[in-house]
């Protein structure tokens, strides 16, 4: 790992990023927010760097637009804690990996008009351009109380939209099940749903995951974008192939719209697939 120790760091990939000791350190020492000490060096990655960090995860998140990241740790009382921030290249970019992340059915309030996904040891949330994950070290901890206050105290020194923001405007209404929607900037993106694996990646560009109330049952959508209108049509093939029951799909020029519900009906998938499309901005 690299240490931040107030020293520049020159990224890679053609590009020079400088972030250095003067950038007021989005992450403040444990005295500047109150009964916390701090643990450790401060450390922040750039670029390529981030693998150092992130053992298997850094692919996800350079295909949702990472720019750089500070690492900090802080104790209050016999707690330790870890706060992660991600600068990501805009705040859609946030908005999009926070979707991707996110827990639905455990978002709560964090920060005045922010919400968070929680889990049991910790909470992560997405402000302006800027996604945040504070966590508990003891992967036994429960509640995740700790990891929230000082995530509501980082969360107030970062401005800027929270959430999902208007991520998901184009996304029709008729039906939709609030909470379900998820960003996709990449194929990597693609794994988070085994139904989606016969599906073609080459040239998947971005999309979107949503389930709908559909007749008696619910169905999840895709919606994904590709480079070519051939691989959006052989991503159709892929996923309406003898093995894949439950799934209808339709592409349209360079787009495909799948859609997979056990309880509604073949017809009901295939017009929901229309309808996405049509509808879809």
């Amino acid at each position: 790992m690299s240490g931040y120790r107030g020293a520049c760091l020159v990224g890679a990939l053609g590009v020079v990023a400088l972030w250095c000791g003067q950038r007021d350190a989005p992450l403040p020492p444990g005295s500047a927010l109150g009964a916390y000490a701090d643990l450790d060096t401060p450390e922040s990655y750039v670029g390529q760097e981030l693998y150092a960090y992130m053992n298997g995860g850094a692919e996800l998140f350079h295909e949702y637009g990472f720019r750089a990241a500070w690492v900090r740790r802080y104790a209050r009382g016999s707690t330790h804690l870890v706060a992660e921030l991600f600068e990501m290249k805009d705040s859609e970019s946030a908005a999009a990996l926070y979707s991707h992340m996110r827990r639905p059915e455990r978002e709560r309030e964090i920060a005045p008009g922010c919400l968070g996904s929680l889990s049991d040891s910790g909470v992560r949330m997405a402000r302006g351009s800027h996604y945040l994950a504070c966590r508990n070290e003891d992967p036994m901890a429960e509640g995740g109380g700790e990891a929230s206050a000082l995530c509501a105290q980082l969360a107030g020194r970062l401005t800027g939209e929270c959430g999902v923001g208007r991520a998901f405007a184009g996304v029709p209404e008729a039906g939709r099940v609030r909470g379900t929607e998820m960003a996709l900037r990449g194929p990597i993106g693609l794994n988070v749903r085994p139904w989606l694996s016969p599906l073609e990646r080459e040239g998947f560009e971005s999309g979107w995951l949503a389930s709908f109330a559909v007749g008696g049952g619910t169905a999840e959508v895709l919606l994904g974008r590709y480079t070519r209108a051939a691989s959006a049509e052989q991503g159709a093939r892929s996923l309406t192939s003898a093995d894949a029951r439950g799934v209808a799909a339709l592409a349209r020029d360079r787009r495909l719209a799948a859609a997979r519900g056990a309880a509604v009906s073949p017809e009901e998938l295939r017009r929901l697939c229309e309808r996405v499309l049509t509808e879809s901005r």
